[in-house]
């Protein structure tokens, strides 16, 4: 099963983003907490023998309730993940793409229940077994409060989502297909959609449209389609464990996922990792050790060598410029997301036009 991105489809699932963002509440701890029990309700529902149930909310992500959920069974105590998602399409969406991924051995979280959390606003939900660790965002975070802030203590990280990312794009490469995940359709979309929410003018929009002859690879595969640090937990010595939040998977140009991490580390974090981890924004020798652990062991992984390489890298470029856009679209008018995209919204002509890795000499 593949995911459906024509035009018009882009077109959709951008707009519904932007309403969703727009429309839905502030996400605040006091409306978070008074859900607590319709949560704890849920669970006792739907996991058998459930006792002693306690909801903690918490979130990263912009865009769905997150909730870590612990409740004895026995003498045991479990702990699970709640994940609330305000349009069926969306929960239909993560379900398919999480059985897909393991189908292709990508590690995930094991699934417990899908279904309609109904003492909650009686909207779809999932649960599935919680990743113990920290994100790779807050991996970095506890690593710089800790003094070890470093490239050679934060580079490796890189290295290792790199390194697994390689491993699982491997296994289930073919050749594209219509309905597959296109990069250039979503740039073409991008190119109208930028003019209607008035932030970009003909020069990037040009940009946007010479960048869609060239970005779609030949063979595409299952990609994570929203990959970025958040997206990944990490174990305590820095390998990474889980992938997360499968929304937009599908299969694609593996150049999207390498474009995307690399659109954060060397577009993104530089304007914004102050703003929103609390940390200081990264230099550039961190930028540097960062993007070449994390291509060098992503190209170690595929085998990509040569003129092969070179291309993958032109599309990977090509993906980061669409990562910047999509930002910009995705959470126009989202509360959460506001301290990224003041910053990005500065320095956004800039970005759809320069080439960090030869500005930064990365060697890939």
């Amino acid at each position: 099963m593949t995911k459906l991105f024509t035009t018009t489809a882009v077109t959709a699932l951008l707009l519904s983003a932007c309403a969703q963002s727009a429309d839905k509440p502030i996400d605040t701890p006091e409306l978070r907490q008074a859900a607590a029990p319709g949560i704890k309700s849920y669970i006792a529902r739907v996991v058998a023998g459930a006792t002693a149930v306690k909801a903690e909310p918490f979130s990263e992500g912009h865009m769905h309730e997150t909730w870590k959920v612990t409740a004895t069974v026995g003498e045991k105590t479990n702990a699970y993940a709640f994940k609330l998602f305000h349009e069926a399409k969306f929960a239909e969406l993560d379900s398919r793409n999480y059985e897909l991924a393991r189908r292709f051995g990508w590690p995930v979280p094991a699934d417990v229940h899908r279904g309609k959390a109904t003492p909650y606003k009686d909207l779809p939900a999932a649960l599935q077994e919680f990743i113990p660790g920290d994100s790779l965002a807050r991996a970095v975070t506890a690593r710089w409060n800790a003094g070890k802030n470093t490239p050679a203590d934060i580079a490796p990280m890189y290295g290792s989502l790199g390194a697994v990312l390689g491993e699982v794009h491997k296994k289930a490469v073919r050749p594209r297909k219509p309905g597959d995940i296109s990069g250039a359709a979503q740039l073409l979309d991008l190119a109208d959609l930028c003019q209607q929410f008035l932030w970009c003018g003909p020069h990037t929009q040009t940009t946007f449209k010479d960048i869609a002859k060239t970005i779609d690879g030949v063979e595409v595969t299952f990609v994570h389609g929203d990959l970025y640090e958040t997206q990944v937990i990490m174990t305590p010595d820095g390998k990474l464990s889980k992938f997360l939040d499968l929304d937009e998977a599908g299969h694609g140009d593996p150049a999207l996922d390498v474009g995307y991490v690399l659109a954060h580390v060397l577009l993104i974090n530089p304007l914004s990792r102050q703003a929103l981890w609390g940390i200081p924004n990264p230099g550039p020798e961190e930028q540097k050790a960062t993007a070449e652990a994390f291509l060098s062991e992503y190209r170690k992984a595929t085998g990509l060598d040569g003129p092969d390489w070179a291309m993958f890298l032109d599309r990977a470029k090509a993906y980061m410029r669409l990562r910047v856009g999509r930002l910009m679209i995705k959470y126009h008018n989202n509360v959460h997301a506001k301290p990224l995209l003041d910053l990005v919204d500065k320095k956004k002509v800039m970005l759809f036009v320069m080439d960090p890795l030869a500005d930064l000499g990365v060697q890939a």
